[in-house]
């Protein structure tokens, strides 16, 4: 019996091969987005699980709130770890995180900038579980100046050979290097090169709840309640932070309590923070992206939907010619449940060859696809044991899907019947509007996620972002950073430098700031930051008020200034300048006077408002973190050989790196920009897949009324007339796909939107141009053989077979 169905499925298959290569063609370009879509989605799901016991595993994050400001973040105060582990006997282990700001380390001839550098408890590997190379970690971290290394780095400065027992240089310390560990998975947030002993770090004996500046990682005992255990720590450590925190901000408890100011701590798992946190690993604005996956999910099985329409759309629009031999079979005795095997059959024998292709156009596009869309996919899959078994049931399933339908309806047609009237046309039009509609969503989305990015990467952020090139290791130069700008500056080609603790894009710390006259204990949290008198004419800000800072002035040291959204904070009224400020320190209150006001300009991601923000005047005997350099458009090559010959003047010849900040702003896009880039590629596939179904029901529809063309023909009817003719039943359908796909479309996309505080406008436009371009593809994709069909000649048409 199989045999059989085999041998009748293959005469058919082969019988008609236009239309079996259609549904081969589509089913496998819709597998195969299927595919890269899930193992993205699959590598995105399984962050931090190659872990032990990472669910388990939790960071802490301080959150604030205040009158006018929420301080959210994933830092936590450096007394946290140890006082976790003193106060509940559920957690098993705790560890600090916290991360260097760059490092030159030096091995015999060999010597390299390191960014990715931690600091961490010698109790850091009984939190995190880490694959030993070579050495030990028992006691790897247990003293100071004790160093681990990953794979990668070890072969770096030391090839193939056991490290452990040798000494890595720096400036300021010699590490022992005690153990070297496997290079850690893609997937997972945390990305060191190198861990070295927290011990003899200035943070290590740190005792504040004032300051929220390190990570805190914890293991709690299975089947711990994550938010039970949220309760009873804020429970306990709230009034540690209502007390330092309040007496550094000059507030007591009822004072913060009557102006609904609250600390507290979150709990979030590891495999949570990927997707769901705002912060990264290095406590930057990142953004969730958890919305994405579910967007990439939703279009994953819209496109394998997509491609089963079209294989059932063209099998039932075929049950009349088939109507015949169904109508035989029944009459020497086939039963209904015979049939059903023999059209499902059929069904498999088209969908396996689909998946195969598809696992091969996997196989050679994820290589492209990682690269070029800067995207993890999960690797080795095909080595997995249960990939097999997982991949043959997907084709068993795909092929009940779209052969269900077809099978059971072909099973019980009336062949009598079906040669009068073309049943199950109702049923079809509507697969035919779905996929329409899923077209046209998509189309919007991809128009929509492109506009609202380009929007983003083009707003006058209130600074100017290009040709400015940013180095960010400017602790190499030390006391020397003073001179080696003033040298800079006297380039005819470079416009402006400037040495800061941050810049726009970057994390920002927080500091209680006071209007000195206002009347009030009331201070405001705000952002920050340190800068030399070059900050402003590097980005070309501009100034509301008053004066930036300027080096012939010993008493800019105690001044401030401030943004025009910081002036609104704290309440000043008339001309600012002058006018005391307090900020409220570990040490004690400073004060300092108001000398100028800037226009508000966007510091942090265009996914949040403009925050307050205070300058200060960074101390020329110290480094501050970045060195920006404004640079003219002409010369450039020039100008960076040059930069790069003065910095090796000044560092020691330590490694030049650098970036051009317009490349690290767009880094805070990239989540959309993938996004924009995936969801482009995949639209064209859908419509792809769409456009292959309706040449197939065009050529099939276009076959069956050949005669009716003819008959027209011979009555007078024009080519044009018959086209209409062909045409507006499809128009008809896309029509209604558009009244479908614009309400949702628009809930979806207004929905998205609100994810960015600037965002543009959803236009009717839109809509009614993604509806023009749905006719005209339509019309496009059937118009060849439609007009083929129009212009025969009427003889060969209705002469009889």
């Amino acid at each position: 019996m199989i045999k059989n169905y085999f041998n009748i499925a293959i005469r058919n298959l082969v019988k008609h091969k236009f239309f079996s290569f259609i549904n081969i063609a589509g089913l496998a370009t819709g597998i195969t987005s299927f595919f890269l879509i899930a193992l993205f989605v699959f590598s995105e799901l399984n962050y931090e699980t190659g872990f032990d016991d990472y669910e388990n595993i939790y960071r802490a994050r301080f959150y604030g709130k205040f009158p006018n400001n929420v301080v959210n973040i994933s830092y936590s105060s450096p007394s946290l770890s140890s006082a976790l582990l003193e106060n509940f006997p559920e957690v098993i282990s705790s560890t600090r995180f916290n991360k260097h700001q760059s490092v030159s380390l030096r091995y015999v001839d060999k010597t390299f900038d390191e960014e990715n550098f931690y600091s961490v408890d010698s109790t850091f590997t009984d939190v995190i579980s880490l694959e030993v190379v070579y050495g030990s970690l028992k006691n790897s971290l247990n003293s100071p100046n004790k160093i681990i290394l990953t794979e990668k780095i070890s072969k770096k400065y030391f090839g193939n050979i056991d490290p452990t027992g040798k000494v890595l240089e720096s400036e300021n310390n010699n590490y022992l290097v005690t153990a070297v560990v496997k290079d850690l998975p893609q997937n997972t947030h945390f990305q060191f090169d190198l861990l070295s002993s927290i011990y003899g770090h200035p943070i290590s004996n740190t005792k504040s709840w004032y300051l929220q500046n390190v990570f805190t990682y914890f293991k709690l005992e299975k089947g711990t309640d994550k938010k039970l255990f949220e309760e009873k720590i804020n429970s306990k450590f709230k009034p540690y932070l209502y007390s330092e925190i309040g007496r550094a901000i000059n507030l007591s408890k009822d004072q913060l309590d009557e102006q609904g100011i609250t600390f507290k701590y979150i709990i979030e798992g590891i495999s949570d923070i990927h997707l769901y946190t705002e912060f990264d690993a290095n406590g930057n604005p990142a953004g969730g992206r958890i919305t994405y996956v579910y967007a990439f999910i939703l279009i994953a099985f819209s496109i394998l939907a997509i491609a089963c329409f079209n294989f059932i759309n063209l099998s039932t629009a075929k049950s009349i010619e088939r109507s015949k031999e169904i109508g035989i079979r029944k009459t020497l005795g086939s039963t209904k449940l015979q049939l059903v095997k023999q059209f499902f059959f059929e069904t498999f024998l088209m969908t396996l060859p689909s998946v195969l292709i598809a696992l091969f156009l996997v196989e050679i596009s994820s290589p492209f696809f990682t690269k070029i869309f800067n995207i993890q996919l999960s690797e080795n899959y095909l080595n997995s044991l249960w990939v097999i078994p997982i991949i043959l049931l997907f084709t068993v399933i795909l092929a009940l899907l779209s052969g269900l339908y077809p099978s059971f309806y072909l099973s019980k047609l009336n062949p009598i019947k079906s040669l009068s009237n073309q049943t199950g046309s109702f049923f079809r039009n509507s697969l035919v509007i779905i996929q329409f509609s899923v077209c046209i969503f998509l189309i919007i989305s991809t128009i929509l996620t492109n506009q609202q990015i380009d929007f983003i990467l083009n707003k006058n952020l209130g600074f100017n972002k290009d040709y400015v090139i940013v180095i960010d290791k400017s602790n190499n130069l030390n006391s020397s950073v003073y001179n080696f700008t003033n040298e800079l500056s006297s380039n005819s080609n470079i416009n402006a430098v400037s040495n800061s603790s941050t810049l726009p894009g970057k994390f920002y710390p927080l500091y209680p700031y006071k209007y000195a006259d206002s009347g009030s204990d009331q201070s405001f949290p705000m952002r920050f930051l340190s800068s030399d008198n070059g900050f402003t004419d590097v980005f070309e800000m501009k100034l509301k008020l008053g004066r930036f800072f300027s080096e012939d002035r010993i008493t800019d040291s105690t001044a401030i200034v401030l943004n025009e959204t910081a002036l609104k904070t704290l309440g000043i009224k008339g001309n600012p300048i002058g006018k005391n400020i307090v900020r409220y320190e570990s040490g004690g209150p400073a004060v300092y006077q108001i000398i100028g006001v800037l226009e508000d300009f966007n510091f942090e991601s265009l996914h949040n408002d403009i925050q307050s923000l205070v300058i200060h005047l960074s101390d020329r005997s110290v480094s501050e973190r970045y060195i920006s350099v404004s640079i003219s458009k002409t010369g450039l090559s020039n100008s960076i050989k040059y930069i790069e010959d003065v910095w090796k003047k000044y560092s020691e010849a330590k490694e030049f790196k650098y970036t051009f900040f317009d490349d690290d702003n767009r880094k805070l896009y990239e989540s959309e920009e993938r996004t924009k880039s995936l969801l482009t590629v995949f639209s064209l596939l859908a419509i792809f897949v769409t456009g292959l179904g309706l040449l197939g029901l065009t050529t099939y529809a276009a076959s069956k009324r050949s005669k009716e063309i003819g008959i027209r023909k011979v009555l007078g009817a024009s080519v044009i007339q018959i086209l209409i003719l062909m045409v507006s039943g499809l128009v008809k359908l896309v029509v209604v796909a558009n009244i479908v796909a614009w309400p949702i479309s628009f809930l979806v996309l207004d929905n998205w939107l609100e994810n960015f505080h600037y965002k543009i406008n959803i236009d009717f436009w839109l809509f009614a141009i993604t509806g023009f371009i749905s006719l005209i593809f339509t019309i496009i994709t059937v118009f060849s053989y439609v007009y083929k069909s129009a212009t025969v000649n009427p003889v060969e048409s209705l002469h009889d077979e």
